[in-house]
């Protein structure tokens, strides 16, 4: 019954009815595009390794992957309700289709940004409407572009449209501070990038560390009370937490006064609770008291730090060339990953807990702790983190990338778990990946430049 539960649950994820797209998905992809092209345009003057070092792309590439994410931003719909009809509309407001010109105007495609220009109601339109059609903007609405590029409320495409009429007094000194602000973003995204290649490095030194910490996972046998759980025990008490971690959430939602727990910060928060609660609930289960599970989980032992930066290092290179591989089929998010959840300093801190502190305690308890555990007692080391990781990848719902790389996560947490025999090494390797993940890509997308 729990596996047919999970299952449904999965088959829902992957293969049930599609939601509508969100609503701000045009706000967001709006603010990915302003600050890629801002980073392609901060790099457009430094070495080219510089560039890949901060993982940004080039000026072309950059915009022609702001063309593709908003022309998908233009073909997606929202149902709304007007005078009790329901109809559909895309959810490209006029902003954003102005945008859209705008972006197709610097890629040289005039003819379709004509065709796709709305009537020019906005500064930006009246100023993109004059230049298609070969005619001077008027002096105050480039005086109101001087203004605002005069202003941290400038984007991207403010700027494009600056740099074709800097005959115009003030323009070239706005031009000039925008640019300064593209640089600063350049400086933070190499600064975040640069610190995990900089760890990658340290952990090149200690690689071989690194494989044979691997290499011991596969052939270290279990001892003690965990190597007495049968494998029904630990799939059914994996089963019953992880049911409860995604779904206490879900329930919540449809209890009278709901609406109380809708703020992002009580979603964290409910998350969290039933993400360590029920970790907790496991330990309960399957030990009498918390010294017991401390000592049984390897709480006393120490954490082989050298040997986990090689091994952090050996999954760098590996994803890195994955990406590479891969990087014809990945599919364009039109939001570029961007979460307006994440913005500002609380944003960051709810990020930094729930992603190197809660999931890595939470998950590796039952993933590893728990059903890597009864895994290896019926099918061997190497089987069992195969399998486990498995079922750590299809819970994410990633797409192909995403799920190959989830993966060989899955697979290194199970084998560094057996080689050293404690959870408090695999939480810290969790904890130290998903940092390396998340704050690089909160600094160029949420950070103030």
């Amino acid at each position: 019954m729990l596996c047919f539960l999970w299952a449904m649950i999965l088959y829902d994820g992957y293969l049930g009815p599609a939601g509508e797209a969100p609503i701000d998905t045009q706000q967001f992809a709006l603010q990915s595009v302003d600050r890629q092209l801002r980073l392609s345009d901060g790099f457009e003057t430094r070495p080219a390794p510089l560039r890949w070092l901060a993982g940004a792309s080039t000026h072309q590439d950059a915009l022609d992957r702001a063309v593709l994410q908003l022309d998908d931003v233009r073909n997606l719909n929202t149902t709304i309700q007007i005078d009790g009809r329901i109809s559909s509309r895309s959810l490209m407001d006029e902003h954003g289709s102005t945008v859209y010109s705008i972006l197709l105007t610097a890629a040289g495609k005039n003819d379709l940004a004509r065709q796709n220009l709305p009537a020019p109601q906005s500064l930006e339109g009246r100023i993109l409407d004059a230049t298609l059609t070969d005619r001077m903007p008027t002096d105050a609405d480039l005086a109101g572009l001087s203004h605002l590029l005069e202003t941290d409320d400038a984007c991207w495409w403010h700027l494009a449209l600056a740099r074709s009429h800097q005959t115009h007094p003030g323009i070239p000194a706005a031009i000039e501070r925008q640019e300064k602000r593209s640089e600063h973003l350049a400086n933070l995204a190499l600064l975040g990038r640069g610190a995990v290649w900089l760890l990658v490095l340290i952990g090149a030194l200690a690689a071989p560390r690194g494989l044979r910490l691997l290499a011991r996972g596969l052939t270290r046998k279990s001892t003690g009370y965990p190597k007495s759980w049968p494998l029904n025990l630990a799939l059914g008490v994996f089963l019953v937490c992880e049911l409860g971690c995604s779904e206490i959430p879900r329930l919540i939602a449809f209890l009278p006064g709901a609406s109380h727990f809708s703020s992002f910060f009580a979603q964290i928060t409910i998350g969290s609770a039933a993400r360590l609660g029920f970790a907790a609930l496991a330990c309960a289960f399957l030990f009498h008291r918390p010294r017991h599970a401390w000592r049984c989980f390897g709480g006393g032992e120490p954490v082989p730090w050298r040997a986990l930066l090689g091994v952090f290092t050996l999954m760098f290179v590996a994803q890195e060339g994955l990406h590479l591989l891969l990087a014809p089929w990945i599919p364009i998010d039109p939001t570029g990953g961007v979460d307006s959840t994440q913005a500002g300093v609380t944003g960051l801190a709810a990020l930094l807990v729930s992603a190197c502190l809660v999931a890595p305690i939470g998950e590796e308890l039952l993933y590893r702790g728990v059903l890597f555990q009864g895994l290896s007692n019926r099918l061997g080391n190497l089987a069992a983190a195969i399998l486990s990781a498995l079922m750590f990848t299809i819970v994410h719902f990633y797409g192909l990338y995403g799920t190959i790389s989830v993966g060989i996560l899955g697979v290194a947490l199970a084998l560094i778990y057996q080689s050293t025999r404690s959870l408090k090494a695999v939480i810290a390797f969790h904890a130290i990946y998903n940092l390396t993940v998340t704050l690089p890509d909160w600094i160029v997308h949420h950070s103030e430049f």
